[in-house]
């Protein structure tokens, strides 16, 4: 499912650009300490390298490019175990531009939406693996949007995603935006096929979602707005979750700090896929 009318893409490319870390946890990061600097992106970095590894045989010369790389927690737990592999990022903000040059050698370039851009990055591979977190639901044409990503990959190559376990009734607020695309695991299952993709893994991850055991709790959540569906539902990350990793936690490398996100099935809060193409 879309929103409609669906925003205009130069005005999504700049908000990207300028906008979308400039507040809350989005634009935390302590580039001291990183990438030791969040429990929860160092987590999210080293469960989904353990979903790639569970369902590809990644090489350790492979490509791996991520779109969205953000801050660049998750190019940095492959660099954990893969010290030979080549890492790649996409990323619009400059400021986190600056993080990701943390990352030893990583190539990095510009907002995969704008052509130019693109073609620089596509030029440096093709890509054995490409990472998709948190980025499938913002484009404004999501089939153009992969059909992209699919002419840099290698043959035989896969995309790992994830992406928000969302229902079509929580489309009714503002709560999800710049949300423009909204799956579940059905719709997700067909999307990625009718693009010609191969599912390998496709499974519900992160913190479960428990409904109460209320008759009249549940009614109340059957027409309550989304943002109070998600406070009452979604299971509370520890406090310390934000925080920077203890020494122990630095030095186990396949340790992931915070369980739930390695976890997978139920009713939990993200979608994860592994998508063979070629």
């Amino acid at each position: 499912m879309q929103i409609h009318p669906v925003p205009d893409p130069e005005a999504l490319a700049d908000f990207y650009r300028r906008d979308y870390r400039r507040g809350g946890f989005n634009a935390a990061v302590d580039s001291t300490r990183f990438p030791w600097d969040c429990r929860n992106r160092v987590s999210r970095g080293r469960s989904l390298r353990r979903l790639a590894e569970r369902h590809f045989d990644l090489t350790d010369e492979a490509r791996v490019l991520e779109i969205g790389a953000g801050f660049g927690h998750n190019l940095a737990a492959f660099r954990e175990t893969r010290p030979r592999c080549r890492l790649f990022a996409s990323e619009a903000d400059p400021s986190c531009r600056v993080t990701l040059a943390k990352i030893e050698g990583v190539r990095i370039g510009g907002d995969w939406s704008v052509p130019d851009d693109r073609r620089a990055m596509t030029s440096l591979g093709p890509f054995e693996m490409v990472l998709l977190v948190h980025v499938l639901e913002h484009p404004a044409d999501p089939s153009g949007f992969l059909r992209s990503v699919r002419s840099a990959l290698a043959p035989g190559g896969v995309v790992v995603l994830e992406v928000p376990s969302e229902s079509p009734r929580l489309v009714r607020t503002s709560n999800n935006a710049p949300h423009i695309c909204f799956f579940e695991i059905p719709s997700l299952a067909r999307f990625l096929e009718a693009q010609g993709g191969r599912v390998l893994a496709l499974e519900t991850c992160g913190p479960r979602l428990t409904p109460p055991r209320s008759h009249l709790k549940r009614l109340v959540l059957a027409t309550a707005p989304a943002w109070f569906i998600r406070r009452a539902s979604r299971r509370k990350a520890a406090a310390s979750s934000r925080t920077a990793l203890a020494p122990a936690e630095i030095a186990d490398r396949d340790l992931v700090p915070i369980a739930y996100y390695d976890e997978y099935g139920g009713e939990r809060t993200w979608l994860r896929a592994v998508v063979a193409f070629g």
